[in-house]
Protein backbone atom coordinates (compact mmCIF):
# COMPACT_ATOMS: atom_id res chain seq x y z
CA UNK A 1 0.00 0.00 0.00
CA UNK A 2 1.36 3.44 -0.95
CA UNK A 3 1.83 5.96 1.81
CA UNK A 4 -0.66 8.83 1.89
CA UNK A 5 0.39 11.72 -0.36
CA UNK A 6 1.87 14.72 1.37
CA UNK A 7 -0.49 17.60 2.03
CA UNK A 8 2.35 20.10 1.53
CA UNK A 9 2.44 20.99 -2.20
CA UNK A 10 6.11 22.02 -2.10
CA UNK A 11 7.09 18.74 -0.46
CA UNK A 12 5.02 16.79 -3.02
CA UNK A 13 6.65 18.72 -5.88
CA UNK A 14 10.12 17.85 -4.53
CA UNK A 15 9.15 14.20 -4.07
CA UNK A 16 7.83 14.06 -7.64
CA UNK A 17 10.97 15.72 -8.98
CA UNK A 18 13.18 13.21 -7.17
CA UNK A 19 11.09 10.31 -8.46
CA UNK A 20 11.42 11.56 -12.05
CA UNK A 21 15.08 12.60 -11.81
CA UNK A 22 16.97 9.74 -10.25
CA UNK A 23 20.36 10.52 -8.77
CA UNK A 24 21.64 7.14 -9.97
CA UNK A 25 24.05 6.98 -12.87
CA UNK A 26 23.71 3.96 -15.13
CA UNK A 27 26.98 2.17 -15.85
CA UNK A 28 27.20 0.27 -19.13
CA UNK A 29 29.89 -2.37 -19.55
CA UNK A 30 29.89 -2.14 -23.35
CA UNK A 31 29.24 0.48 -25.99
CA UNK A 32 25.48 0.81 -26.57
CA UNK A 33 23.88 0.53 -29.98
CA UNK A 34 22.92 3.84 -31.61
CA UNK A 35 19.30 3.24 -30.57
CA UNK A 36 20.24 2.47 -26.96
CA UNK A 37 22.47 5.55 -26.90
CA UNK A 38 19.64 7.78 -28.13
CA UNK A 39 17.31 6.34 -25.49
CA UNK A 40 19.71 7.40 -22.75
CA UNK A 41 20.27 10.83 -24.31
CA UNK A 42 16.57 11.49 -24.91
CA UNK A 43 15.76 10.57 -21.30
CA UNK A 44 18.25 13.29 -20.26
CA UNK A 45 19.82 10.93 -17.71
CA UNK A 46 23.53 10.52 -17.04
CA UNK A 47 25.29 7.30 -17.97
CA UNK A 48 28.85 6.01 -18.16
CA UNK A 49 30.21 3.59 -20.74
CA UNK A 50 33.06 1.78 -18.95
CA UNK A 51 35.95 1.26 -21.35
CA UNK A 52 33.99 2.96 -24.13
CA UNK A 53 36.96 5.04 -25.25
CA UNK A 54 39.66 2.46 -24.48
CA UNK A 55 40.66 2.04 -28.10
CA UNK A 56 40.75 5.76 -28.90
CA UNK A 57 44.20 7.07 -29.80
CA UNK A 58 43.77 10.02 -27.41
CA UNK A 59 43.33 7.72 -24.38
CA UNK A 60 46.54 5.94 -25.28
CA UNK A 61 48.70 9.01 -25.99
CA UNK A 62 47.37 11.78 -23.73
CA UNK A 63 48.20 12.11 -20.05
CA UNK A 64 48.65 14.94 -17.56
CA UNK A 65 52.07 15.93 -18.90
CA UNK A 66 50.96 16.07 -22.56
CA UNK A 67 47.94 18.15 -21.51
CA UNK A 68 50.20 20.56 -19.57
CA UNK A 69 52.47 20.86 -22.60
CA UNK A 70 49.57 21.45 -24.99
CA UNK A 71 48.00 24.06 -22.68
CA UNK A 72 51.23 25.86 -21.76
CA UNK A 73 50.66 29.60 -21.89
CA UNK A 74 46.88 29.22 -22.11
CA UNK A 75 44.42 30.71 -19.69
CA UNK A 76 41.15 28.88 -18.96
CA UNK A 77 38.30 30.82 -17.40
CA UNK A 78 35.38 28.78 -16.09
CA UNK A 79 32.06 30.22 -14.94
CA UNK A 80 28.95 28.45 -13.70
CA UNK A 81 25.66 29.85 -14.98
CA UNK A 82 22.60 30.27 -12.73
CA UNK A 83 21.19 27.17 -14.45
CA UNK A 84 24.18 25.18 -13.22
CA UNK A 85 25.94 24.62 -16.53
CA UNK A 86 29.54 25.60 -16.94
CA UNK A 87 30.96 27.71 -19.70
CA UNK A 88 34.63 28.14 -20.43
CA UNK A 89 36.87 30.23 -22.57
CA UNK A 90 40.42 29.30 -23.54
CA UNK A 91 42.73 32.08 -24.64
CA UNK A 92 46.39 32.30 -25.50
CA UNK A 93 48.53 34.34 -23.18
CA UNK A 94 49.50 37.87 -24.17
CA UNK A 95 52.96 36.55 -25.17
CA UNK A 96 51.43 34.29 -27.85
CA UNK A 97 49.51 37.09 -29.64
Amino acid sequence: MDPAPSADPIRRMLETYNELNSSQITELQEVPSPLEFMRFVSANRPFVVRGGAGDWKATQTWNASTLKEAMAGMSVNVAVTPEGSSKFDVRASENDK
